[in-house]
């Protein structure tokens, strides 16, 4: 299940027949909006998880503050437990509702806790370094 990209594994979570892996990723992991880098870090996870495409999870401490504006969007997965969300704010535009981040995760996810991730059209990309 995991990807070229991935390492060490930090959850193997399977309930009722649904399977979540969170791997280290042994590179760095760059998130780029309107053409400039808005992260870079070399402690990303990689999150797979049955049903959806791969998501990277970046360290929230490590985006300035000036690119994400805390909304009241807040969502429940009966695996992860509730995710609270974030406007993405460059100079150009503001994509609403599109990071989310799990503050209140359950115990079996408390390693994303403190780790953002970014829906996919609300981002230029993502480079692997």
């Amino acid at each position: 299940m995991s990807g070229e990209n991935a390492g060490e594994i930090i959850i193997d979570y399977e309930k009722m027949g649904h399977k979540i892996q969170v791997y280290k990723v042994e590179k760095k992991v760059e998130v780029v909006k309107d053409g400039a880098i808005i992260a870079r870090t070399d402690k990303a996870l990689l999150l797979y998880e049955d049903g959806h495409n791969p998501v990277y999870y970046i360290p929230k401490k490590e985006i300035p503050e000036d690119f994400l504006q805390p909304t009241d969007r807040k969502t429940t997965c009966p695996y992860k437990g509730k995710a609270s969300y974030y406007d993405l704010k460059t100079g150009k535009e503001t994509s609403r509702d599109s990071v989310w981040q799990y503050l209140d995760s359950n115990e079996e996810f408390s390693e994303i806790r403190d780790y953002v991730a970014f829906y996919p059209n609300s981002i230029d990309h993502i480079n692997i370094v």
